[in-house]
């Protein structure tokens, strides 16, 4: 029966072991060791700074995110109450056209024209809004007939720019401010109001409003809020008509506003709304701003406040909200740094002790504090230790027995008169006694140690 038979040493047995593959690191390692610090307990910070950037970053995109969206929102606002101001303006100027309107109707309902009639109902008429200062009657040629006021019949108004529109047809017009009236010595605007036939549409009368600026604020849901300017209007040159809060102006003061008013510029050329940061002439410090086109009178309703008091409580929460979030990171690099002390520590304490074992020293006491993998490489250390201690004491023990032996043998040896022959693979080794070392060349143990024959 045949037996089996070991493979050939020449054919190398297959490996039962599946194969592992090394994988190198993307990175170089001269490269991780110039960039990362060498101690542990730096390493364990810095992976506490890296899991905090990323979130700090977050937070202050966030925190851009809540900044631009109260810009947005408080131009909204100013929008909003320039649109307010703007449809108020509209409906007051409305309003004071329809009342002329009923005056004149009620001059024309005269029998015989009556001059006193005539200034009666305009005086009555004028009485009705605390804005509008006076009430004029004009012939179709622009002469002032009667007045709420004394001192103006007789005034040719035919070359205003509101009396202009009635005669192209216009049925009611308003025009741009004028420095002073012919008796007031205020800055004003005028409404009027073409009074025809109603078959024909012939040109009977105009009856004017002059309307002052001083009194629009309560018209207009004037409110004061800190911060500056927050309602202004403006004719269809660009000239200041009001401004809330009230600020005495010099006429090129409210000529010159124009210049400066970028947005208000573009409102009256464009014919739109328009919001945005500006530097107004009677401010110092930048604006938050909207102007609104006024509905079929060319003119323009603008609201607005300080940029700072706009913004004043986003950025007294963003300032608050970032000390928190530098408390906490502080907090969490202080624990950080505990946490990499409590481990460096040990591990320091470690090498220190694991250096004395190597002298030779005692193990010492274990440590409460260390992490479980230090403990365990520390219990490692000490049976690797206990266990080269008895390895020692074994191989000591085994060269004691060694020369014992080898002092036993010489003794058997030096009672020898002829050779004695030892052989191994290498060759043969002569042992003799003393007394013959001439001849055969020295004792073996004198030659290994180099030492002479006979000692």
């Amino acid at each position: 029966m045949p037996q089996p038979t070991d493979p050939p040493e020449s054919m190398p047995e297959r490996s039962r072991e599946p194969a592992v593959t090394e994988r190198r690191p993307s990175i170089p390692p001269a490269l991780l060791a110039r960039l990362l610090p060498q101690a542990i307990g730096l390493r364990l910070i810095l992976l506490i700074v890296s899991a905090l950037v990323p979130l700090l970053l977050v937070l202050g995109w966030a925190y851009r995110d809540s900044y631009q969206s109260r810009f947005e929102e408080v131009l909204q606002t100013e929008l909003g109450v320039a649109r307010g101001v703007a449809a108020t303006f509209r409906a007051f100027v409305d309003d004071v056209r329809r009342s002329n309107h009923l005056a004149g109707e009620a001059i024309l309902t005269f029998e015989q024209y009556s001059g006193a009639k005539a200034t009666r109902v305009l005086k009555q008429a004028a009485e009705q809004y605390r804005t509008v200062h006076t009430r004029l009657w004009l012939t179709p040629d622009g002469t002032v007939r009667a007045s709420s006021l004394t001192g103006l019949v007789g005034e040719n108004l035919s070359s205003r720019d509101f009396f202009q529109a009635i005669v192209k047809g216009a049925s009611w017009a308003i025009g741009n401010l004028m420095e002073t009236g012919i008796v007031t010595r205020v800055p004003l605007f005028s409404i009027a109001t073409a009074i025809r036939d109603e078959h024909t549409g012939t040109l009977r009368g105009v009856v004017v409003a002059g309307v002052t600026t001083g009194e629009l604020g309560p018209l207009l849901m004037a409110q004061r809020r800190p911060g500056g300017p927050e309602i202004v209007l403006f004719d269809r040159q660009g000239v200041l008509v009001y401004q809330n809060p009230v600020v005495p102006l010099t006429w090129e003061a409210r000529t010159r506003w124009r210049d400066s008013d970028t947005l208000l510029r573009l409102t009256l050329e464009a014919g739109y709304a328009h919001t945005g940061v500006g530097q107004l002439p009677l401010v110092e410090q930048p604006s938050l701003i909207a102007r609104v086109p006024i509905s079929g009178l060319g003119w323009v309703a603008g609201a607005g406040q300080l940029r700072e008091a706009a913004l004043a409580p986003i950025r007294r929460e963003l300032r608050r909200d970032a000390g928190i979030a530098l408390l906490v990171s502080a907090l969490a690099l202080l624990l950080a740094y505990v946490l990499a002390r409590s481990i460096a520590a040990p591990l320091h304490r470690l090498e220190r002790e694991t250096a004395v074992l190597g002298a030779g020293g005692a193990a010492a006491r274990a440590d409460p504090v260390a992490p479980a993998e230090v403990q365990r490489v520390r219990h490692a250390v000490e049976r690797m230790a206990t266990e080269l201690s008895g390895r020692e004491q074994a191989l000591r023990k085994a060269v004691e027995a060694l020369d014992k032996r080898t002092r036993e043998l010489d003794a058997v040896l030096s009672s020898v008169q002829d050779y004695v022959y030892i052989f191994d693979p290498g060759g043969p080794l002569r042992l003799c006694q003393s007394r013959n070392c001439s001849i055969s060349g020295g004792c073996l143990r004198n030659r290994l140690s180099a030492r002479p024959c006979g000692s």
